[in-house]
């Protein structure tokens, strides 16, 4: 009885041994919604699988180089909660970058665990610049303007807008190849601002086939907290 016993032990330890074994599930991240914004926060969710629910904190790993924090940082963390196995919320902070850029993105759970998307799933927008209104400006008047993007912000601020010369140093009686006008971010899609009389500027004016006088056409770049942001 006693050699049955031990038997009969030993194969209950063969049957437990081979019907508990198997992988553990993996915790993924799949996707993020909308695009985060350089200069404004920006609400944001993400979707996953299997995440522990808690505080986490998100990081942007950008795919190269440092677009974050201005130029100077490769990642960027933003705080955020796990709310449910499947999704993230959270809210981040202005990213500071220029252009468009996209980043891969890493979860750190509230054990301390990371959970990494696959491919590089979050979308980071700069300013973008559509149009400037209107785009002749008088040689002895101001001239209000507003310029038309998105992306702009914080709303309210008093920024600098930069014109910048296609070609030589048309500015400050033909020494200088920028200029900077104030402007107020009325909205995260508009500037507004009064451009000074040209010949103020020390701007040498041309004649257009139509017969206005027009200054240098120029680009556009718009400066935020010292940060210039180019078309």
């Amino acid at each position: 009885m006693q050699r049955l016993r031990i038997l009969w032990c030993s194969l209950l330890l063969l049957v437990s041994a081979c019907g508990g074994g198997g992988m553990k599930p993996v915790a993924t991240i799949a996707s993020i919604s909308g695009a985060l914004a350089s200069t404004v926060p920006t609400a944001f969710e993400l979707n996953g699988s299997r995440l522990l629910e808690g505080e986490a904190t998100v990081r942007l790993r950008a795919e190269s180089g440092t677009p974050f924090h201005d130029g100077t940082a490769a990642t960027f963390d933003a705080p955020a909660v796990v709310v449910s196995p499947t999704t993230v919320s959270g809210v981040c902070p202005p990213t500071g970058v220029t252009g468009i850029i996209n980043a891969f993105v890493d979860v750190v759970l509230v054990d301390g665990s990371t959970v990494t998307s696959e491919a590089p799933i979050a979308l980071c927008r700069g300013p973008r610049f559509d149009r400037i209104m209107p785009q002749t400006f008088a040689e002895d008047a101001h001239t209000p303007f507003a310029v038309f993007g998105s992306g702009f912000g914080p709303v309210g601020a008093q920024v600098a807008l930069e014109l910048v010369a296609i070609a030589g140093t048309p500015f400050q009686d033909g020494t200088k190849d920028t200029l900077r006008v104030p402007v107020e971010i009325v909205s995260t899609t508009e500037l507004r601002g009064v451009m000074p009389p040209l010949a103020s500027l020390g701007i040498e004016l041309t004649s257009a086939n139509d017969g206005e006088e027009r200054g240098p056409l120029p680009t556009i770049a718009l400066e935020v907290e010292s940060e210039t942001v180019a078309v």
